[in-house]
């Protein structure tokens, strides 16, 4: 540092940072510098530093910037503070704009579900909801595979626009095929099961809808969600609490849509037993179907939709059912017929009191064309012969009778006791059902005894049985027969036929083709896929009470769903226990007078009429009342139920139809029970209720004539009707 101190250069200027001198007066606090040189070339500095005032200098720095007083960070606070405030609000605002869209997400967007597209036809693979549209509009919706577990499906061929194909590994496979006919839209489906533990059920919901069809009950209730009916097979039955006697596989319902089953699907039906729901099931398990061959469970059925129930019913009958062939006119011309009441003590019906019966009904001049001798003129259930003991001469006794202008008929079923010589033979030949576990026969209870039946889908057996009621018209001079009981319910728990049934309602099926091989007029009972075939159908019988449990209300009802099945020929049957060879239990068992002749006006407007109360036990008012309403049936209803048949025997049309026959969209005449069209031109609201003389009678739109009083009444409205107890009301269109 001495060596430094002692060369000294003197610096006048000061010097800048790229070499050149600045010149300029010296500043008071600069310093003056010597450079000395000595002889040998060594130079020194001598440098002169001038003395510092540390107090003004600190004074100076003091009064400028004094940390603790000036924020010298506050400019850049400053321009710093609008800058934060826009970015909190940016940021505040983002987030307020994220959760406003979020919650909207979560409120308005609903994730499309899974769902397959066939046709006009939407199925939802989770609800497993199965909605068919027609004209842009969801006129029906079903829950079907309702018994599957929870699970997705996955697709399988055919699978393309027309057809669906779904399978529920080792479960069930569905199939849609879509056919599209003129004016309708028809979805074939399939569903197979994959495994013997599955009951297929597709159920559809009668919530703003209407359904009707199917088959006839003993409380018929129109339409069919005012019914409650367990799940039970769907075959021909005779209790209270399953179905009737004539069932078709056929429902309709009132947005223009169709559901025919498939004939050999083992078919069980519930209406209303868990919720609003017509549903369908098919099962094996404790079922009357046959199934030798141990086949897995299929569930067939087509729906169909038009633009409305007519059009629907008419295409639908056209593609699944046989045209009639024939209207019945010599039957329909031969009501009313005359019925001996039942009988309740075989050992006092003989040919005197039969005779009797007959020379009544001449006498109280009540028209009469035909008298049915019902039951118990044979020695044996089975023995197609009158008893010889009790009608020795009954050949002469008919013809007497046949004088009077009544033709006879007599009652057939297929029992035959098994004291009954007709057993013996029909056990010789095999012509009885038989017991599928060995060769013998398939016996049932019937009324105090044990019975075989004749198995009519063997030709050799119903050839010999056709025989044999030749035989009888031949010996006695019966003119036709009636024939009673041939519903599934009554054959035994287990049975073998000639022919292998799949489905046991075609047992049914044949008997009525047995029927309409003999001569004269068919009346049957009970009835399958008989539509082409002329012959009435006589209903469940009715007891004498007012309400729907199997009484007067349950007869409208009965005939209509009669008529849309395709059997438009009806004639009501009504139960008397009592008759008038039997006095213990003639008074009491007879119904009363109110009841008869509102009886009487109701079944003066369907196409048959049938009588089994002697009518002139009563008193006159009575008997002319009653001879009121059969003339007004013998003289207009039956040829107009003629004229109607016969102008729509090229279509399906009914002939006793319901209101929504001719006003489809109308809410009332969807549900309307009590009223009924004669064709599109005649209404009918008979007093159904005990100790009314009036009624509220709806009338679809158009202007209708009163036919009681003459006046002429604009529809679309309630009218109030008075109608004592010989007036029925009706109308006929302007």
């Amino acid at each position: 540092m001495d060596d430094y101190d002692d060369k000294l250069i003197e610096l006048d200027k000061v010097t800048g940072a790229d070499g050149c001198t600045t010149g300029g007066a010296p500043s008071p606090m600069a310093s003056t510098s010597q450079v000395v040189v000595d002889a040998e070339g060594n130079g020194s500095i001598s440098l002169e530093v001038p003395s510092i005032d540390h107090h003004e200098v600190k004074k100076r720095t003091k009064a400028t910037v004094d940390p603790n007083k000036v924020d010298i960070a506050k400019p850049l606070r400053i321009l710093k503070k609008p800058r934060e405030i826009k970015l909190k609000i940016s940021i505040i605002f983002l987030f307020c704009l994220i959760v406003a869209s979020t919650t909207c997400i979560l409120v308005l967007y609903v994730e499309e579900p899974l769902h397959y597209k066939v046709g006009n036809a939407m199925f939802y693979a989770v609800s497993r909801e199965f909605d068919v549209h027609l004209n842009g509009a969801n006129i029906t919706r079903g829950l079907i595979g309702m018994n599957l577990p929870d699970m997705l499906p996955s697709s399988c061929d055919p699978f393309d626009s027309q057809n669906l194909c779904l399978e529920y590994p080792d479960i069930a496979r569905l199939l849609i095929h879509v056919e599209q006919l003129s004016g309708m839209d028809c979805y074939n489906l399939t569903w197979e099961a994959l495994s013997h533990d599955l009951v297929h059920r597709d159920c559809y919901s009668f919530e703003n809808i209407h359904w009707y069809g199917g088959g006839v009950s003993a409380n018929q209730q129109w339409p069919l969600e005012k019914m409650n009916q367990s799940r039970a097979p769907f075959v021909s039955g005779h209790k209270t609490n399953s179905f009737g006697p004539v069932v078709e596989r056929f429902w309709l319902a009132s947005h223009g849509v169709g559901i025919r089953v498939n004939d050999e699907s083992p078919l069980f039906v519930s209406i209303n037993e868990d919720d609003q729901k017509l549903c369908f099931e098919a099962t094996y398990h404790d079922s009357p179907f046959p199934n030798p061959k141990e086949e897995l469970p299929k569930l067939q059925y087509t729906l169909c939709a038009a633009v409305d129930m007519p059009s629907v019913h008419q295409k639908m009958m056209d593609k699944f059912s046989k045209k009639l062939r024939a209207v019945p006119q010599q039957a329909l011309s031969k009501s009313p017929m005359w019925s001996v009441p039942a009988c309740s003590r075989k050992s006092t019906f003989n040919e005197t009191t039969l005779l009797q019966f007959a020379s009544a009904i001449r006498d109280s001049k009540l028209g009469a064309n035909s008298l049915e001798i019902q039951c118990d003129y044979t020695t044996s259930e089975g023995d197609v012969a009158f008893d010889a003991e009790r009608f020795s001469n009954i050949a002469t006794t008919i013809s007497r009778i046949r004088d009077f202008g009544m033709d006879v008929a007599v009652g057939i079923t297929l029992f035959m006791n098994t004291d009954s010589k007709a057993f013996q033979e029909g056990l010789r030949n095999q012509y009885l059902v038989e017991d599928p576990r060995s060769q013998v026969p398939g016996l049932t209870k019937w009324k105090d005894g044990v019975a075989g039946l004749l198995d009519v889908t063997s030709s050799n057996a119903t050839s010999w049985f056709l025989s044999q009621l030749k035989t009888l018209q031949n010996t006695s001079g019966v003119s036709f027969f009636t024939f009673d009981y041939g519903q599934v319910s009554y054959l035994p728990v287990e049975f073998q036929t000639m022919e292998d049934l799949r489905n046991p309602c075609t047992f049914t099926q044949r008997y009525v083709e047995l029927a309409d091989k003999t001569n004269g007029p068919v009346i049957m009972r009970s009835a399958f896929q008989s539509q082409d075939i002329p012959f009435i159908v006589q209903t469940i019988p009715k007891t004498s009470v007012w309400g729907y449990e199997n009484g007067l209300k349950s007869l409208i009802p009965t005939v209509l769903t009669l008529s849309i099945l395709g059997y438009p020929f009806t004639m009501p049957d009504l139960e008397v226990r009592g008759q008038h060879y039997d006095p213990s239990c003639f008074v009491d068992c007879l119904p009363d007078k109110e009841f008869l002749l509102r009886w009487l006006g109701v079944i003066a407007f369907f196409p048959a009429m049938k009588i089994n109360v002697p009518i002139w036990e009563y008193d006159q008012e009575t008997v002319n009342i009653a001879d009121q309403f059969i003339k007004f049936h013998q003289e207009t209803i039956a040829p107009l139920v003629v004229k109607v048949a016969t102008e729509s025997g090229n279509t399906t049309a009914t002939v006793i139809r319901p209101l929504w026959w001719t006003a489809s969209s109308d809410p009332v005449a969807q549900s309307m029970d009590s009223e009924f069209l004669i064709g599109n031109d005649m209404l009918v609201a008979p007093v159904l209720d005990l100790g009314l003389v009036k009624r509220q009678v709806y009338l679809p739109e158009g202007k209708w004539v009163d036919q009681l009083h003459g006046t002429t009444v604009n529809g679309g409205a309630w009218v109030e009707c008075e109608a004592s107890l010989n007036q029925v009301p009706y109308f006929t269109r302007a």
